[in-house]
């Protein structure tokens, strides 16, 4: 409830609206994603976007990645690691950082921090070199998010007025 999917969903119609096709993994498959082509089942969604002749240069988008990825599993390392060289650029949607593996974490360009608890806003303030992200991730109100890229000054957004 904090926002993440809304936010997501906004970015997915911006790169929609700019020609790029969206793919989306959504275990829900909430009608609310705009969305090229949406799949319910990590292993269809995977087929399809490691394959270069059916799957180039989109956006990708893992609602409830608790859910929908194994962090164990080194095939969900491709998403971060090598998607990039097929022109992808993958968005992870997760409710805590331990949902995601710390490799998947390391190849992140960008981090959207919601309200996070005070041990995963620790863990992404150390992954992103950001130790501010430790005070300020567990008081962000509701709606409210910071973005974290690499190498640059954290941007403080809203998604509504409160």
């Amino acid at each position: 409830m904090s926002g993440k999917t809304i936010l997501n969903q906004r970015l997915s119609r911006i790169f929609r609206r700019s020609g790029v096709n969206t793919i989306v993994l959504d275990p829900h498959r909430d009608p609310n994603w705009d969305a090229t082509i949406m799949f319910q089942h990590f292993e269809e969604f995977m087929s399809f976007v490691k394959d270069p002749d059916r799957c180039q240069q989109c956006a990708l988008f893992i609602d409830e990645s608790g859910m929908s990825l194994n962090k164990y599993d080194v095939d969900c390392d491709w998403l971060t690691l090598t998607a990039r060289h097929h022109g992808h650029r993958t968005h992870i949607i997760a409710n805590r950082a331990i949902m995601i593996s710390p490799n998947m974490r390391s190849q992140c360009e960008t981090l959207y921090a919601f309200q996070v608890n005070a041990t995963d806003a620790k863990t992404y303030a150390n992954d992103f070199n950001c130790p501010s992200l430790a005070e300020i991730g567990p008081n962000l109100r509701q709606g409210e998010f910071l973005k974290i890229t690499r190498f640059q000054p954290i941007q403080r957004f809203r998604l509504w007025k409160a």
